[in-house]
């Protein structure tokens, strides 16, 4: 039986998920605080398969290098947001960060529009839906999705730099189109819900 643990990190408040198969778990999003998630995966004795980011930014791949140190597991990133991921520190000093982040190595990309990859009994279905960077995904495993920062409760237009507003928008829509409205949706940012409860709320139109 699965289920998912939520962390919200203390940088951006910024949410990590563990989708978690008896002792086995998909790291998603790993944000700065390494201690508590680690300190959680020990005292339940899971071990990580593999990390997978929504996006290439900072707060989303904080604590990736850590790890992948401390499983000896691969990274997965759409080959899009190589870059973005590349600019992270940087990224950081913009929004007035003095500490910097270890820049993790990427093991595999997610290539294309969408697919899908197995890891051990986990099904993980990926769909690159642009706007808010050019790389960022949305992962599908049973009746969730992990919409990063393509999708949140909040509309509110963010000021990150080279995310492109209107196709945001146009993914946004994508979205509701494409997935079941009683899908769980768990976004990188803020509480999580039923897909059709954030379409009554933000997306009426």
């Amino acid at each position: 039986m699965s289920h998912i643990q939520k962390f919200t990190n203390k940088l951006l408040d910024t949410n990590t998920y563990l989708y978690i198969q008896n002792d086995k778990c998909i790291l998603i999003d790993p944000g700065s605080d390494f201690e508590e998630i680690m300190a959680f995966i020990q005292s339940n004795q899971l071990t990580i398969l593999s990390i997978i980011a929504t996006h290439g930014h900072f707060d989303h791949v904080a604590s990736v290098s850590k790890f992948q140190k401390e499983f000896k597991c691969t990274f997965y990133l759409h080959k899009k947001d190589s870059k973005t991921l590349k600019l992270s520190n940087f990224l950081m000093k913009i929004f007035g960060y003095k500490k910097q982040i270890e820049i993790p190595l990427v093991d595999n990309y997610f290539e294309g529009e969408e697919g899908i990859i197995v890891i051990q009994d986990f099904n993980i279905n990926y769909f690159n839906f642009p706007g808010h960077t050019s790389g960022s995904c949305i992962f599908k495993i049973d009746n969730n999705i992990f919409t990063g920062d393509t999708l949140l409760y909040s509309i509110d237009e963010s000021k990150v730099p080279n995310e492109n507003l209107d196709e945001l928008k146009l993914s946004q829509k994508r979205i509701f189109e494409k997935f079941d409205e009683n899908v769980f949706f768990w976004p990188g940012h803020g509480n999580f819900g039923l897909l059709k409860e954030l379409k009554n709320i933000n997306f009426k139109n």
